[in-house]
């Protein structure tokens, strides 16, 4: 069974809050009701270099479609769809499932510490 963990982006002091100093700290409940805060989940997921994979990381990965081709090196988003993590990318998002390989994943960064790539996802595919 996955671990239930959080992060949290403070979009006022523009810092990553992680998972051991909302525990250590109690602030799930206050992050909760903090609108310049944002929670994401723990995939439960690790990278090839051991790296956990969150809501909104930014991920390389290897995705192989339902007719067998393989897509290597994608670049996308991570977020969570209807029912299940996704990669979101300019023009597709894939399921986890479709993701082939899941080692074959690697972190490369998330949305919130990256401005670039911030503002280009969130225009791109209207997350907020």
């Amino acid at each position: 069974m996955n671990k239930i963990k959080y992060r949290a982006w403070d979009n006022i002091s523009k810092k990553m809050i992680d998972w051991d100093t909302i525990v250590e700290q109690r602030l799930f409940h206050d992050l909760l009701d903090d609108g310049d805060v944002i929670l994401m989940s723990f995939t439960g997921i690790i990278d090839i270099n051991g790296v956990e994979v969150y809501d909104r990381d930014i991920v390389v990965a290897t995705l192989i479609a339902a007719d067998g081709t393989i897509f290597e090196d994608e670049t996308g988003m991570v977020t969570y769809g209807e029912y299940e993590w996704e990669l979101v990318m300019d023009y597709s998002k894939w399921p986890v499932a479709s993701w082939g390989v899941v080692e074959n994943c690697k972190v490369i960064n998330n949305v919130f510490e990256n401005e670039i790539l911030l503002s280009i996802l969130m225009n791109n595919i209207g997350l907020t």
